[in-house]
């Protein structure tokens, strides 16, 4: 005979118990702590659903901002009046673990505030890399920053200043670019080679002094890339130093103000020292760059690409590039003199050219360009702007 009535009670009142205890141990979304929200906004922001989320709450709204920043290409502040030192201070205590990649203003901090600002990315960005700074650096900060600089592996600096014993601090730098604003001072005997450092770039460096560039390039021996430009007039002395860059894999020099000295022929023979160099952008600045490229080309330089702006070229100048059989790659702009026979030559004896880039040269003609099509397999391009 089967039990009936109290033993089913005690079961339903178990059940509610038991019910009762999951409920109370059930969390809102609200409850999570910081680092499982940002996680869930993360997710959110991948699979496109970010935008309807956002608007339920102040919190929520915070969170959207954070994650989109951190799928973006790395945290940007500074570039609008939001970012005030407590939403700063706020977003990087939260996020700041996760960045590695940061561009930052002090357009509206103001300069004490800023000086905060750049204490708080030391503290809470562990793991940064790479750092954008558009703001001047107080001379007095550098030295509480050390450990901010020690770790990073690129840096762009805007303005402020720059010092040999700021770089005895940098020796982890792989990447360092340089504008206008930045007053660079370096000199003397430095104990630390930068032997890390791949990439350099000084854009409009017409502020930047002989010695300075001259003592940066000797300290960064195993340099790949070398960009300039702005510099009104370089030394014979800066390209015998560029000349030492025995990895130099690119060098660039676009600068359509360059002044050229008298002996500026013989100081572009520094560089056929450069026997690992792959590309070369040059603005010829009105001069002929023959003995440059008959320089690379009877070293037996491998060139794959090969820029030139600005120049007067002659026939010897394009006997000259027919001979460097490795490149890939030609751009020429504003290049007065330039022919239809030279393209059809280049096309013709360089068999692995398979892009060439023109922009504005009068000289050619649509019959010329027309025939080069089924004498080559390369592809041209002519811009007229």
């Amino acid at each position: 005979m089967s039990r009936t009535g109290p033993p089913a009670a005690k079961r339903r009142r178990k059940n509610i118990e038991i019910a009762r205890s999951e409920q109370q141990q059930t969390k809102n979304l609200m409850d999570l702590n910081d680092e499982c929200l940002l996680k869930i906004f993360r997710y959110l922001k991948r699979s496109g659903d970010l935008g309807k989320v956002e608007k339920v709450c102040k919190r929520f709204a915070e969170f959207a901002e954070y994650a989109f920043v951190l799928d973006n290409g790395g945290a940007r502040m500074g570039y609008s009046g939001n970012y005030g030192y407590e939403h700063t201070e706020k977003m990087l205590r939260i996020i700041g673990r996760h960045i590695s990649s940061l561009s930052i203003w002090d357009f509206h901090y103001g300069r004490k505030t800023w000086n905060k600002i750049l204490l708080l990315v030391q503290e809470y960005c562990a793991k940064l890399k790479k750092l954008q700074i558009k703001g001047f650096i107080d001379r007095s900060l550098f030295s509480q920053l050390k450990p901010l600089f020690k770790r990073l592996e690129k840096l762009s600096l805007h303005c402020g200043s720059l010092r040999s014993s700021d770089l005895d601090i940098m020796n982890n730098l792989k990447a360092l670019n340089v504008s206008a604003g930045v007053d660079m001072l370096l000199r003397g005997f430095s104990p630390i080679k930068l032997t890390k450092m791949q990439e350099m770039s000084f854009h409009d460096a017409s502020k930047i002094d002989d010695a300075s560039m001259i003592h940066i390039i000797k300290l960064t021996t195993n340099l790949k890339k070398l960009s300039i430009s702005g510099a009104n007039n370089l030394t014979t002395a800066v390209f015998d130093a560029i000349g030492q860059l025995k990895e130099l894999e690119e060098l660039e020099f676009l600068n359509p103000y360059m002044k050229t000295s008298e002996n500026f022929q013989d100081d572009l023979m520094h560089l056929t020292s450069l026997c690992k160099l792959k590309i070369l952008k040059f603005n010829c600045a009105k001069q002929t760059l023959y003995p440059l490229l008959e320089g690379l080309s009877t070293n037996g330089f491998a060139l794959i690409e090969l820029e030139l702006h600005n120049g007067s070229p002659n026939d010897r100048v394009f006997e000259s590039i027919c001979k460097i059989k490795t490149l890939k790659k030609l751009n020429l702009f504003y290049m007065n003199g330039l022919k239809d026979e030279h393209i059809l030559e280049i096309a013709k004896e360089l068999k692995l050219l398979s892009d060439i880039f023109i922009r504005i040269s009068p000289s050619l003609s649509q019959l010329g360009l027309r025939s080069l099509k089924p004498n080559s397999k390369c592809q041209l391009t002519i811009s007229t702007w």
